[in-house]
């Protein structure tokens, strides 16, 4: 199977490297690559108004995000179990044959001699049966069994999670919502605002890995769309991957730079990151932030907002 990125070659790892050496190999690059090693750096040149270099840097920035996001989900199929055998199998999957042309043959039976089975009106096979008829079949068995695999479905007691782990959920279960959508095996969102729809919907459920999953397939098809970093980042944090959320709000910010919630979460996550590192940075970003989302109309009563400014 041909792909754009290795995972292994990612994250520097060989292709039967263990668990721990997977682990360790990502923290190493994300300690390397990681863009918040450019702040202290960007606060100097902003204060001394270096616009060159800030130029510069921010093109750094942006790479060191990117290789970040690249990062993140070599790190999120090759830690998992499933998706590691699921990606392997893809990865060493030889690529399929050119398909074949079917005028090749026509033309090779045309070029020898041969006989043809005559029926007993005196005409032979294929004036009896032409190609065009032969067509007509194919499309008609297709429309047929297309219709008929409507009637494949989950019984409706049940309905498919949007992943390979085949779980099934009762309909009465507070995930029944998240998951309504793929009532079919092979039913999976094929627009932009599905994803987005299945991702909201099982953010809400509390299933954040699946969320973050449908948020990064929304990404693939609108890249720049700063909405999405910020409910990805959301999804991120609750499930307690502080430096890719902080990654998706990075991100989100440098689309939108007026995306006011997204300062307030940014700044909350500064403090949570503060409280783990007790980093004079970390609490001097998160009040930068608040000071932003004041100045653009974030309102400062925000319960979240007060909550952690009291503690």
């Amino acid at each position: 199977m041909a792909t754009s990125q290795n995972h292994y070659e990612i994250l520097g790892v060989r292709p039967d490297a263990n668990a721990d050496t997977i682990k360790r190999a990502y923290y190493a690059k994300m300690r390397l690559y990681h863009p918040d090693n450019f702040i202290p750096e960007r606060r100097r040149l902003e204060i001394v108004n270096d616009q060159t270099a800030l130029l510069k840097l921010d093109k750094k920035i942006d790479d060191a995000k990117k290789q970040t996001q690249r990062l993140n989900l070599a790190y999120d199929i090759l830690s998992d179990v499933d998706r590691r055998a699921h990606y392997d199998r893809q990865r060493l999957t030889p690529a399929a044959p050119p398909p074949i042309d079917p005028e090749y043959y026509r033309r090779t039976v045309k070029s020898r001699p041969h006989r043809h089975s005559v029926n007993t009106a005196g005409k032979s096979v294929e004036e009896k049966f032409p190609v065009a008829i032969f067509m007509i079949f194919i499309v008609v068995t297709l429309v047929i069994s297309l219709g008929l695999s409507g009637l494949f479905q989950f019984p409706d007691d049940y309905l498919a999670l949007p992943t390979a782990d085949k779980d099934r959920i009762p309909v009465g279960s507070v995930d029944a919502t998240a998951t309504a959508y793929a009532r079919r095996p092979t039913a999976t969102p094929r627009s932009l605002d599905s994803y987005v729809s299945a991702g909201n919907a099982l953010f809400a459920a509390g299933r954040y890995q699946y969320a973050i999953e449908q948020y990064t397939r929304a990404l693939d098809l609108a890249p720049d769309e700063a909405a999405i970093y910020y409910q990805r980042g959301l999804a991120y944090r609750q499930d307690d991957q502080l430096t890719q959320a902080l990654a998706d709000f990075n991100r989100a910010i440098d689309i939108n730079a007026d995306l006011v919630d997204a300062y307030r979460e940014r700044g909350l996550l500064f403090l949570a990151l503060n409280a783990a590192s007790d980093s004079a940075t970390h609490s001097d970003a998160a009040l930068a932030d608040f000071a932003q989302y004041e100045t653009l109309g974030g309102d400062m009563q925000h319960p979240e907002l007060v909550a952690a400014l009291q503690q």
